[in-house]
């Protein structure tokens, strides 16, 4: 299979291998082992950053969700995000509450354009609540599940009740003091 991707989350799964979940254009969240991409001098070593944008390629698993990463080609890596802290955050929280909400391998293209616009954004401008806010209303809009007249903190505490890990940090981050 083949899709436009964006690495949300990079965790180790042996000494040389990584599990890569990436939310796709067409495929949703999806989940691929890549093989030998912590092992320099691999074809996917440097090419697995999280937050990197690009064509992506697996080959689908019959009896789980988890997909063997054939090939990745990146063509935006989002770099200019490690330039802020607060920038870096906010595109964690965004990724954490897209995992908390989506369904993984349903098509999301909305969502897709969403975050993609999202990571541009805060490659040129700082972060901020006001682009936190809209982010939120906007993915909720897309899930059906925003109500326009009520503040963002009751749409958050009903649309997912577990709140996201960095969801605090974030918050004391943009409001100018560090926990």
């Amino acid at each position: 299979m083949e899709d436009q991707g964006i690495i949300l989350r990079r965790l180790p799964y042996s000494e040389t291998s990584l599990i890569l979940s990436w939310l796709t254009e067409r495929h949703g969240l999806v989940r691929t082992l890549a093989k030998g991409a912590a092992k320099p001098r691999q074809p996917l070593h440097g090419r697995t950053d999280v937050f990197s944008q690009g064509r992506v390629c697996w080959i689908p698993s019959a009896w789980s969700q988890l997909h063997i990463l054939k090939e990745v080609t990146v063509e935006h890596a989002n770099r200019g995000l490690a330039k802020s802290y607060a920038s870096l955050l906010t595109a964690t929280y965004f990724c954490e509450v897209i995992e908390l909400l989506v369904e993984p391998q349903h098509p999301v293209p909305e969502i897709y354009g969403l975050y993609h616009q999202a990571l541009r954004y805060l490659q040129e401008k700082p972060a901020s609540p006001l682009l936190v806010e809209r982010f939120e209303r906007k993915l909720l809009d897309l899930l059906g599940l925003n109500h326009g007249d009520k503040p963002i903190e009751q749409l958050r505490r009903h649309a997912y009740p577990r709140q996201p890990r960095t969801y605090q940090r974030l918050k004391d981050e943009l409001a100018g003091g560090r926990p």
